[in-house]
């Protein structure tokens, strides 16, 4: 709606702002954090997922998730886990205790598939987000399959947009509420879960 008291939908987006610069001390405070711009140089060894995992369901949004039974970590693909050593290893510098792998899936994104916000809990977890594919880049549509964070800190949210580009990955506080955008084209991230608990 648009009119004298109303500005029209065009105007009143341009003024929104996609991306905020993150505010080191709220991001480093305990259940807020995001840990971001991390690199895995062996992403691609988990499109294998999408063949060999035993289940699969379509989840809200039309996203597919493929995982293990129980979702247990794919060991046929990393037998010696290296990829939960990089997470753990990622995040020695916080003030956190990893403690026990928790679940892990893929999800395959086809056109118009997106993830609605949400938080991963009960209790105390952490999740990461690896991406294992680069949409091809759109004008029309810039945020199209990118991630988005919310995270609460002193009465404020912290709204991040992570671009979704192969090997790149995200870890956060399971409290932080996250979701993407609808994707253009087949996209895939591999998510993995662990429980932790403070250390302060």
């Amino acid at each position: 709606m648009s009119g004298p008291n109303f500005p029209s939908p065009d105007s009143f987006l341009s003024g929104i702002t996609t991306m905020v610069e993150p505010d080191v001390q709220k991001l480093q405070a305990l259940d807020t954090w995001v840990v971001d711009d991390l690199y895995y140089p062996g992403y691609k060894k988990f499109l294998k997922l999408f063949n060999e995992s035993s289940e699969r369901h379509v989840d809200y949004g039309n996203g597919t998730l493929y995982y293990k039974r129980n979702m247990k970590y794919p060991t046929d693909i990393d037998p010696i886990k290296e990829y939960l050593s990089f997470i753990k290893f990622q995040l020695q510098n916080l003030p956190i205790r990893i403690k026990d792998f928790q679940k892990a899936w893929g999800v395959k994104y086809p056109p118009g598939a997106y993830s609605g916000l949400h938080c991963h809990q009960p209790g105390r977890q952490l999740t990461s987000v690896l991406f294992l594919d680069t949409p091809k880049p759109s004008v029309a549509y810039p945020l199209a399959g990118c991630l988005t964070t919310l995270q609460p800190a002193d009465s404020e949210i912290t709204y991040l947009t992570h671009n979704p580009i192969e090997g790149k990955m995200v870890i956060m506080d399971g409290k932080v509420f996250h979701g993407s955008y609808p994707a253009l084209e087949d996209r895939h991230v591999f998510v993995v879960d662990f429980e932790y608990e403070s250390v302060i």
